[in-house]
């Protein structure tokens, strides 16, 4: 705001002109310090792989990412699409190979499609 005002006129003391103004400015004290969602941390796996978390990166070819919440130990698959069915046809593998997942978290749109069975 400080900015935007230099640049129409410029005096001395105009940051404590500028910060007196909003002090007494109701809309600007309103938006000024939005209340903060509250934090849910996640509790802590018991075991390895008990829970997973799942993204796709894309960088000249599709990966799809699985790491671990208890160890962080990543697996990195190469994949031909980011796609539900061919995705979630993975954490069988993945399963076999650590053992039962019990949860899993993702921020990706591609499992709302399908149901893992």
């Amino acid at each position: 705001m400080k900015q935007l005002a230099r640049i129409a006129d410029n005096w001395p003391g105009i940051d404590k002109d500028i910060h007196d103004l909003c002090k007494t400015c109701d809309p600007y004290c309103e938006h000024r310090n939005p209340s903060k969602a509250p934090v849910h941390p996640w509790m802590f796996p018991e075991k390895p792989w008990n829970r997973i978390h799942i993204d796709h990166a894309i960088m000249g070819s599709d990966w799809l990412i699985i790491v671990d919440a208890f160890s962080k130990y990543p697996c990195i698959h190469s994949t031909k699409t980011t796609s539900t069915k061919p995705t979630i046809e993975l954490i069988p593998l993945i399963s076999q190979r650590f053992g039962e997942i019990l949860r899993f978290s993702h921020s990706e749109s591609t499992f709302v499609a399908c149901k893992r069975k």
